[in-house]
C-alpha cells in the first residue's frame, strides 16, 4: 500500500508528512488556536491538503 506522503511550507520551512491526515490534524489544531494572518497561512494549507495536493504552502492561493 501507498503510502499518501505530502510536504508542507510554512514560514519558509519545509516539513515532511508520512500522512495527509496526520498534516491535517496538525494545522487544524493550529488554525483553531490562531487569529488574523497566521490563521489564514495554516488555512491555506489545509485547503491545498484537501485539494489533494503533494506540496502544500501557506502563500496565498
Amino acid at each position: 500500500m501507498k503510502k499518501d506522503t505530502v510536504k508542507t511550507i510554512s514560514l519558509g520551512k519545509e516539513r515532511k508528512w508520512e500522512s495527509r491526515d496526520q498534516a491535517k490534524m496538525y494545522y487544524l489544531q493550529l488554525a483553531a488556536f490562531s487569529e488574523g494572518d497566521e490563521r489564514q497561512r495554516y488555512m491555506n494549507i489545509l485547503t491545498r491538503l484537501a485539494r489533494g495536493m503533494k506540496v502544500c504552502s501557506d502563500k496565498e492561493l
